[in-house]
């Protein structure tokens, strides 16, 4: 997959890189001995629901930025990133393009698989149980 930013384009790559580099975007710098599941696709899980599901547009931005983690200097930086989103004719098609090439990336696709749906799921019932007390108050 590749963008197009400041007429340059950039390879978006899915590599244990990404993998390492958006685990630390997305969790911190939280110690793998106290929580095993980090390293194992648990950030990349999260960035998907927080994207997916909650519509936090942040998380879009670092996992494209983490996809260009292998671009050295021709990196495009956040602010490029959110620049190019901000002016996205059709965000939905763009996301559902990154998504679906995440999903197709043989580091991503266990993760991803085993991690983001039982999770999205469980984000939908939370959020349907905070609806249906918003309409009982």
């Amino acid at each position: 997959m590749e963008i197009t930013i400041k007429d340059k384009v950039h390879q978006l790559r899915a590599t244990f890189g990404f993998l390492a580099e958006i685990d630390r975007e997305t969790l911190g710098d939280a110690d793998k001995k106290d929580n095993p599941t980090i390293g194992a696709g648990a950030g990349l899980a999260q960035a998907v629901i927080q994207w997916q599901e909650v519509g936090d547009i942040y998380a879009l931005r670092d996992m494209v930025y983490c996809l260009c983690n292998h671009e050295g200097k021709e990196r495009p930086t956040k602010k490029d990133i959110e620049s190019y989103i901000e002016s996205c004719e059709d965000l939905d098609a763009f996301s559902d393009e990154v998504i679906n090439f995440l999903y197709g990336a043989n580091v991503c696709k266990k993760a991803l698989k085993t991690m983001v749906e039982p999770l999205s799921q469980a984000v939908k019932e939370e959020m349907d149980k905070l609806k249906t007390a918003e309409l009982k108050a």
